[in-house]
């Protein structure tokens, strides 16, 4: 009985190591059959892949991650040109990928200068999505009539919020952004600190329906009005041009009064757009 009992305890104690075994090897990448487990008598073939696998596991992983990293390197090297042209847009609507790209390529159709030489005509739209202290009032104020949630209010509430606005500050003063979509509020804090044009320095004239001196609601331009990744925006969304930032004087003055001038003019351009429905209606 003890003798049966020993064997018991040592088969199993066998079956539990070739057990172990068998997932370590496993693991590592190897294909064992259940009998090339056990054939102690006979030397384990192995094809070179696996043996090369086995003992530079870790050299293959590391050369293969920078490999991918590269690819994915040169990719969006390939796929981000230099932009031409930069328009912002400050507000409470979102713009996700599809959307944003879709508005970039329309801004783009519109280039006419390669002006960094680099073969492809490009513009850029820097989205932020900021919600102002009185739209998230209002905001509140609808949800409490329906006693809901406002996602709105805890959207203004959060770093996010705050984020964007900073980064909408920093663009206006020593970023790229010229043309501007902002929202109301915004919009009067650059006004009022002198940072934008009049419509008659930026665009030659002032359109009818115009919110004051320097700035005209998207809405009334048919370039915005016709493309439908902007034609959604919030219908008091104003139009403006930033003036050269006072940083200019640190940053380069000539070269920025050269990029401002293009975005001037590109500014005349998207104002003076006619869609092809009007244009072939006036034909």
């Amino acid at each position: 009985m003890k003798e049966n009992k020993d064997n018991t305890v040592d088969n199993q104690e066998k079956e539990n190591f070739e057990s172990n075994a068998s997932r370590r090897l496993k693991a590592l990448g190897a294909d064992l059959t259940p009998s090339e487990e056990t054939a102690e008598d006979e030397p384990k073939k192995t094809g070179f892949f696996e043996n090369l696998w086995y003992h530079y596991k870790g050299l293959i992983l590391v050369v293969l991650g920078f490999v991918v990293i590269f690819s994915v390197g040169i990719t969006q090297m390939v796929r981000n040109k230099r932009p031409d042209i930069y328009v912002l847009y400050a507000g409470p609507a979102v713009f996700d990928n599809s959307r944003a790209a879709e508005a970039e390529k329309a801004l783009s159709s519109l280039i006419k200068e390669d002006s960094n030489n680099d073969g492809s005509l490009v513009a850029r739209l820097n989205a932020l999505c900021y919600v102002s202290k009185d739209k998230a009032a209002a905001a509140k104020a609808e949800a409490e009539k329906k006693n809901e949630q406002s996602a709105i209010v805890e959207y203004a509430n959060s770093q996010e919020n705050r984020d964007a606005l900073k980064a909408f500050s920093d663009d206006m003063l020593v970023g790229d952004s010229v043309i501007c979509l902002l929202d109301p509020y915004l919009y009067g804090t650059i006004r009022d600190a002198g940072g934008l044009l009049t419509l008659e320095e930026a665009i030659g004239f002032k359109p009818e329906g115009a919110v004051d001196d320097y700035g005209v609601p998207a809405n009334l331009i048919p370039f915005f009005a016709s493309v439908p990744a902007f034609s959604t925006l919030p219908e008091d969304t104003v139009f403006t041009v930033r003036r050269v930032s006072t940083m200019s004087a640190f940053t380069g003055r000539e070269k920025e009064e050269k990029t401002h001038a293009r975005h001037v003019a590109f500014a005349r351009a998207l104002v003076g757009y006619i869609p092809e429905e009007a244009a072939q209606t006036a034909e």
